[in-house]
């Protein structure tokens, strides 16, 4: 079964670079912590990368907006 995650709302200036930052998120989450094993764990890193791909589009400059793990959580703060 297909997991859906949401993206962020975001106020976003510039998209440049919002898939390949998506990416990018993405395998490093799974190069960190493995394959997951639950779609909840699917989700948690998926969740992950858009929230990245969100905190690139609400700055200019595509790949010079690419920001850190802990920017993500900053501004993400659960």
């Amino acid at each position: 079964d297909p997991v859906r995650v949401p993206a962020p709302t975001v106020h976003a200036v510039d998209a440049t670079g919002a898939g390949d930052s998506v990416m990018a998120a993405l395998v490093a989450e799974l190069l960190a912590d493995g394959e997951p094993t639950a779609p909840a764990d699917w989700h948690r890193r998926v969740a992950f990368a858009l929230r990245v791909a969100g905190l690139v589009c609400e700055s200019p400059g595509g790949a010079v907006a690419m920001p850190t793990r802990d920017a993500v959580h900053r501004r993400f703060a659960d």
